[in-house]
């Protein structure tokens, strides 16, 4: 439990990624505080990144998370900060997916360090994911274009163009182009579902 006191700048968004990560678990601090093997004051102050936790402790409090030390340590990813149409990557959706007619169009690079995940999701007439998620974070949506048959909890709602929606990701969630022509969402995720 020993730790020093912060002298030179903290590792960028080293405390505000630990705090989500606590937080798209569902977690109080006192709780993974526990977990971790260390105070309530220590973890707030961890978070607020006014000190740096020894490896030992980073170790406890990265598995009472369930996550990798790489994901707390990486650094963000570099780039550019705006990204046109047309050099953002464009993915297919992995056939272990069992999406049909998706391809998701990257709004936020690939990485570690990112506290969330964001594209726009172009679905294709009657493509979608068929079978339903779950996963720890909340998820946030805006239809570009088209119409999104939304199957959130067991419901069904429908979305057309400049309808937005929100839910928390530990429902089950799944989603279609009912439409004759293409659907583009900006879809977020946080955390990130990679």
């Amino acid at each position: 439990m020993t730790a020093a006191i912060v002298k030179q700048a903290p590792p960028l968004l080293f405390g505000a990624r630990l705090r989500h990560a606590r937080l798209a678990k569902g977690m109080r601090q006192q709780a993974l505080a526990d977990l971790a093997g260390c105070s309530k004051s220590m973890l707030s102050k961890i978070e607020a990144d006014r000190v740096v936790p020894s490896l030992p402790t980073l170790q406890r409090i990265a598995k009472a998370l369930e996550i990798t030390l790489a994901n707390l340590l990486a650094d963000p990813p570099e780039g550019e900060i705006v990204s046109r149409p047309g050099s953002r990557p464009v993915l297919n959706v992995d056939p272990l997916r069992r999406g049909e007619g998706i391809q998701y169009e990257r709004l936020v690079p690939f990485g570690q360090a990112v506290l969330l995940e964001a594209n726009i999701h172009i679905i294709a007439p009657q493509g979608g994911r068929e079978d339903p998620i779950q996963h720890q974070g909340e998820e946030l949506g805006l239809v570009l274009e088209g119409q999104l048959e939304l199957i959130v909890g067991g419901r069904t709602y429908l979305a057309r163009a400049q309808d937005s929606f929100f839910f928390s990701s530990v429902l089950g969630h799944s989603y279609r182009n009912p439409g004759p022509g293409i659907t583009r969402v900006v879809w977020v995720n946080t955390p990130p579902v990679h």
